[in-house]
């Protein structure tokens, strides 16, 4: 005979048994030995789903379908418990944005500092860091610091949390709830740190001993795509909070619906009825719970409005469920509707059944639950990732777990949770030892494995955790919903996984999910949905997000995560875009960002100011530098993390008035020490260009014509509409090089500051009038013509002063010049003499050395071999200074007195050179100054005379 102790068979007749370690596969009278365990067996559980459990001494084994292949040895323990030192725990948060991002823990506690740490091999060790001082979510330090300055009463006692975007940032924000005072708000700055910004909340004036606030729930009520907030009260009404998109939040508790007598303990938020609105279920003490159904907002106030329907719940309110505490909601029959599970400290806890319609029938019994525990929290997870909702329970006492056996029964797995050994232990406090008191729970796979752990928080011992021993590959669908149009955090999607191809059909459903902000006591899950799967199967996904909007996801496998957004591509971008601008203009910190920009505006304003009339900046320079001012600024503000205020504001400010004023000094070091002389030069040449062009007093001129002739009415000739337009074209071209050349020459040398401020003026008038002009083409507009010729006046006359203006800048004592070039150059064969007291010359020496040479030069090479000999006579005549440079050569023909300074021309042999005295003439000539043949006589010799300008 074959020894067993247990047997279970599926429907087909195919089964399992075992011995004390021997485990045996059964089909119809024929039996064979499978595997043999190194533990002791103890139970054996087989489901109608072709799965079944062996249970060895300390964990189980799953076997899928019907296959004894795919037997595993079973292993010590399923779940490895740890506790951890972190006593007086209530509240727990996942915080985890994406998927693969860092996750972290965050554990409030009463009375004393609250905690965050890193998720990563967090259950690896009992050695944690806790990071909550540097991301600014330690709270008050000690339950001293929550009293007021009296003493006497407390300000704050931390119970719980909750998460999600409130302000559209992509980014999920805390709300921490006190049983003394005001919620506490922090937002996610996305740098390892979280902005306190409770009184930008509205929330800081919120809130006493007189209320006691006791847990909360984020869920988007007017769907509006923002997440709006419930607190549940004990001693007074509950209160609801609409949000304004950036985190700030108006209470419109009576206008809502939502006024109760008190009595809250939590509020708990699913769509229960089926109509796309998320309804709300509120735990109480001393008092039945109610359950609130949500109609959507008002067409008027957009408020959203709530009714009671409490009498139509079934018995979701009964009068028994007065002593209830925190809730757990999720499918756990598979019926696509929401079910509840109430934990009460009195009258035992409850598994309420939806119908769909909102209607609950109390099945606790039913399914195998145990009734009479007094129980904090509670929390639906798949244990063994089968596909099925187990549930966790914290009680006051030793914790409870269950297994769903798929058809709407479970079956108690307490054992596995592996605390027999623990609680036998001594060492452990003794009130736990005889029923302790644990709070939140929390599932998440905090070790990356694909299988879910679980927290249990307690008040009176440590934290306990039990890490899952599942560890099979490719067994779990992670899917991460990303709200666009809805809330960013996806709070209230419904997620449904089926089995591929059945998408939609109830036959191939295999689960669903809910993304919450709030469950269990106080607690906040990480927002995704987990799916046990088949790591063979392929499987579809369909996303309901609050708007309405449904999103798929086709040929999803076990060990994938994937994001699901809920619009993609330009209108996605659009939004997001939007509340950017929105939290930009009206979040947090807007206030401080307008009074940068303001003092931003002003700092600039100063600085051209100062660098247009002081230091020669151009209008080309304002505008990089404004560009530079601002881009600093804005980067700043933007992007660059700044956790005070005070830094906020000055560090925009300091940075784009030091970036702008070393941008000033480089252009000023550059144009003031490297570029001045040639500019100069530059200049005066451009001003004899202009002052001397012909074809841009041509065009200047045809234009006055133009002007001149036109009568309002007339219409030109399509030709001469046509020439028109050419001389207009030709002006902007012409002007714009020309005026911009003096401008920049201007600036870049401080030169002449009123007179450059002014042609700027003139010509940014000018330019806009011609342009406009010639944009208008056939329409001519008598007084606009004028205006442009009047611009064009001030401009003949404008450019004139400037150049007068430079001449001034160069002066010349041309007696000590004329000594200095005889002495240097050691020319003998000159003789010099000049009348006493002669005023500068308005020319540079080294202009005037230059043509002197030039001349003494062409002297030399033009006598007859008898020794040279030159004289140069200086002598004052009225506002010029008068020098005739005599040679004894041979003399030029009369008729090429002028032709020798023509370009090119040469008595040279062989034709070479020619510009010498062309040269000497331009540079006499861009002072104001004359050079021409004075006198010359054939055989005896030439004078040359040069006149140059004297400052009077």
């Amino acid at each position: 005979m074959l020894p067993l102790r247990k047997m279970g068979f599926f429907p087909t007749g195919f089964g399992y048994g075992f011995s004390n370690k021997k485990i045996y596969a059964l089909k119809d009278t024929a039996y064979y030995e499978v595997a043999e365990s190194q533990v002791e067996i103890s139970d054996l559980a087989v489901f109608d789903k072709n799965f079944s459990w062996i249970i060895g001494a300390y964990g189980l084994m799953l076997a899928p379908q019907q296959d004894p292949l795919a037997i595993q040895i079973p292993k010590d323990r399923f779940f490895d418990f740890r506790e951890y030192s972190m006593a007086n725990l209530y509240g727990m948060a996942v915080l985890q944005n994406r998927p693969g991002a860092a996750s972290r823990l965050h554990f409030v506690k009463t009375g004393n500092a609250n905690l965050v740490c890193e998720a990563q091999n967090f259950l690896n060790s009992l050695n944690w860091a806790d990071h909550a001082a540097n991301l600014n979510l330690a709270g008050a330090t000690t339950y001293n610091d929550r009293q007021l300055s009296d003493g006497a009463h407390p300000t704050n006692y931390d119970q719980a949390v909750t998460t999600g975007d409130l302000n559209g940032d992509g980014l999920d924000d805390i709300v921490v709830t006190g049983m003394y005072g005001h919620p506490f708000v922090y937002f996610n700055s996305g740098h390892d740190y979280y902005y306190d910004a409770t009184v930008y909340s509205g929330l800081k004036s919120w809130g006493d001993i007189r209320q006691r606030p006791m847990l909360a729930n984020l869920f988007d009520a007017d769907h509006d795509g923002d997440l709006d907030l419930f607190i549940a009260c004990q001693y007074q009404s509950n209160a609801f909070f609409i949000n304004n998109g950036c985190g700030k939040f108006t209470e419109v508790t009576q206008a809502a619906g939502l006024s109760t007598e008190g009595g809250g303990i939590g509020g708990y938020v699913a769509d229960f009825d089926g109509d796309g609105w998320e309804d709300l279920y509120v735990t109480r003490v001393n008092r039945p719970n109610l359950l609130f159904r949500n109609l959507g907002p008002d067409s008027l106030t957009g408020i959203p409005r709530f009714v009671d329907a409490s009498a139509a719940s079934g018995e979701a309110c009964w009068s028994s469920l007065k002593s209830s505490q925190g809730a757990a909601i999720a499918d756990y029959d598979n019926d696509s509707d929401f079910d509840l599970f109430v934990c009460n400290l009195l009258t035992g806890n409850r598994l309420l059944q939806n119908d769909g319609k909102g209607y609950f029938t109390d099945a606790t019994a039913r399914a195998g639950l145990a009734g009479n525990d007094q129980s904090a929290g509670a929390t639906f997870f798949d244990a063994d990732n089968d596909g099925d909702l187990d549930l966790i329970v914290a009680n006051k006492g030793f914790e409870r777990l269950y297994k769903n056996q798929g058809d709407g029964r479970f079956i108690e797995f307490s054992k596995h949770l592996d605390l027999g050994g623990v609680f036998s232990d001594a060492r452990v406090n003794t009130s736990r030892q005889f029923g302790g008191n644990s709070s939140g729970t929390l599932a998440f796979d905090v070790d990356d494995d694909e299988d879910l752990d679980v927290l249990v928080g307690n008040y009176d011992v440590g934290l306990f955790t039990f890490r899952n021993g599942l560890n099979t590959p490719n067994s779990a669908i992670q899917i991460f919903p990303e709200g666009i149009v809805s809330n960013r955090s996806a709070v209230g999607a419904k997620v449904f996984l089926y089995e591929s191809g059945k998408m939609g059909d109830p036959a191939g459903l295999v689960s669903l999910r809910m993304i919450e902000s709030a469950n269990s006591y106080g607690c906040s899950p990480a927002k995704v949905a987990h799916f046990g799967v088949d790591p063979e199967k392929t499987y579809d996904a369909k996303i309901i997000f609050p708007s309405g909007i449904a999103r798929e996801a086709r040929g999803l496998r076990g060990g994938e995560r994937r994001v699901v957004l809920e619009l993609e591509g330009l209108q996605a971008s659009v939004i997001k875009a939007r509340r950017t601008l929105a939290n930009l203009l009206g979040g947090y910190r807007s206030r401080e960002r307008y009074a940068v920009l303001l003092l931003g505006l002003m700092l600039l304003a100063i600085t051209l100011i100062i660098g247009k009339k002081n230091l020669g900046l151009s209008s080309y320079d304002q505008k990089i530098l404004a560009a530079l001012f601002s881009a600093g600024l804005l980067i700043c503000l933007i992007l660059w993390f700044a956790p005070g205020q005070r830094e906020f504001v000055l560090r925009p400010l300091a940075v784009s008035l030091g970036l702008t004023w070393l941008a000033i000094f480089l252009l000023r070091n550059k144009r003031l020490y490297q570029a001045r002389p040639a500019s100069m030069e530059m200049l005066q040449m451009r001003l004899n260009a202009f002052g001397h062009g012909t074809l841009i007093h041509q065009l200047m001129n045809r234009f006055a014509l133009y002007e001149e002739n036109f009568e309002p009415g007339d219409e030109l000739p399509a030709a001469a509409k046509i020439k028109f337009a050419e001389v207009i074209a030709g002006l902007l071209h012409f002007l714009q090089n020309e005026i911009r050349a003096i401008l920049s020459y201007q600036y870049g040398n401080n030169f002449a500051m009123d007179l450059a401020l002014r042609l700027e003026n003139i010509w940014s008038k000018l330019k806009k009038a011609l342009a406009r002009q010639l944009k208008t083409g056939e329409k001519l507009d008598k007084v606009r013509l004028t205006d442009i010729t009047t611009l064009l006046d001030q401009l003949r006359e404008l450019v004139p002063s400037i150049q007068k203006r430079l001449n001034t800048q160069y002066q010349t004592d041309a007696s000590i010049a004329i000594a200095d070039f005889i002495q240097q150059g050691r020319h003998s064969t000159i003789r010099f003499a000049a009348t006493p007291n002669l005023p500068a010359a308005q020319i540079t020496p080294a202009d005037l050395v230059y043509v002197l040479d030039e001349l003494a030069q062409n002297a030399r090479r033009h006598i007859d071999g008898h020794p040279a000999q030159i004289d140069i006579n200086l002598q004052r005549s009225l506002d010029e200074l008068h020098l005739d440079v005599r040679d004894n050569g041979k003399g030029i023909p009369e008729n090429l007195w002028e032709e020798i300074f023509r370009p090119g021309f040469t008595t040279k042999a062989g034709g070479e050179g020619g510009f010498g005295l062309y040269h000497a003439r331009q540079r006499i000539e861009k002072y104001g100054g004359k050079i021409f043949v004075a006198a010359s006589e054939l055989g005896k010799g030439t004078t040359m005379r040069i006149c140059l300008k004297t400052k009077i």
